[in-house]
């Protein structure tokens, strides 16, 4: 199974590139084959911080349209994931010609069959409108198109996130149903630096333009974004490719993983104890026998 994932906020300025070249990294770090998709072919922002023409990563260019005629360009995006899992770097206002390029080709229904899943991680800034786009997104696809709700903490931080969900009772039962991960702040001037150069995470990791500190502050914050970033991967890749899962089959499995854990942690626990006492118990053995 291959997957194609959708980093989606709907609007600008919401983070949505900076995540995507994370999740890039994150494939890049553990040698996980991928394809770049760029949909915006005016401001490719994240080709020049991925590709390399010595590496592997794949690129290609998909466009979305309200244009019936262009509804092909579309395809690019799915034809990408044959072989290889996709990263899709969605523009902002692509919701109308999206979603209806998925509904002109009944996409989903061919992906099932072809053992693709689509995923969206979608940026939320904290801000009304990014709160509304989300749930627009979830109500129209989250039965079928996992959502992983990204929360930009630098827009928004996580006292404002406690705030935001005890005012928001509708956005709070979306929550129970997706999966949750944070975009942590990531320090101005490391950033800017990285921009400027337009280098990698990892090549910023060994330059010698980057300072040791700046370096440190660099993997404190890709550390802090692959935790979740794992966590949600191993719960999407633990659904059944025969039959797709909603996000909340994805959260009620996540939960039930967890308390298997425990489980056999305990019984790990108990079978330690077990061979500690083992030795008592076969005296008891022996007296009783005799």
């Amino acid at each position: 199974m291959t997957n194609i994932h959708l980093i989606d906020s709907e609007k600008g300025g919401a983070g949505k590139s900076l995540f995507c070249r994370v999740l890039c990294q994150h494939f890049i770090d553990n040698k996980r084959k991928f394809t770049l998709v760029e949909c915006d072919r005016s401001n490719a922002d994240v080709e020049p911080h991925v590709i390399r023409d010595e590496s592997d990563i794949g690129l290609a260019y998909a466009v979305f349209s309200e244009n019936k005629r262009m509804y092909a360009e579309g395809d690019k995006l799915f034809n990408s994931a044959a072989d290889a899992d996709v990263i899709a770097n969605l523009p902002a206002q692509v919701r109308i010609p999206f979603n209806n390029w998925l509904e002109q080709g009944s996409v989903l229904n061919v992906a099932e069959d072809t053992n693709i899943k689509f995923v969206k991680w979608f940026l939320v800034t904290g801000g009304i409108d990014s709160i509304d786009l989300f749930k627009d997104s979830f109500k129209k696809w989250g039965d079928k198109i996992p959502h992983i709700m990204v929360r930009n903490l630098y827009m928004a931080k996580p006292e404002e996130w406690d705030g935001i969900l005890s005012e928001d009772a509708e956005l709070k039962e979306i929550c129970g149903q997706v999966l949750i991960c944070d975009l942590p702040e990531f320090a101005y001037q490391e950033r800017n630096k990285i921009d400027r150069s337009r280098l990698r995470f990892d090549e910023a990791l060994v330059s010698d333009d980057v300072s040791l500190i700046s370096r440190s502050r660099i993997q404190q914050f890709l550390n802090k974004c692959y935790e979740p970033i794992e966590e949600a991967l191993i719960v999407l890749e633990d659904s059944s490719p025969s039959s797709p899962k909603s996000p909340k089959d994805n959260q009620d499995q996540s939960k039930t993983s967890s308390n298997t854990e425990d489980t056999e942690d305990t019984k790990d626990d108990n079978k330690t104890d077990y061979l500690q006492e083992s030795p008592q118990e076969e005296e008891d053995e022996v007296a009783a026998a005799s």
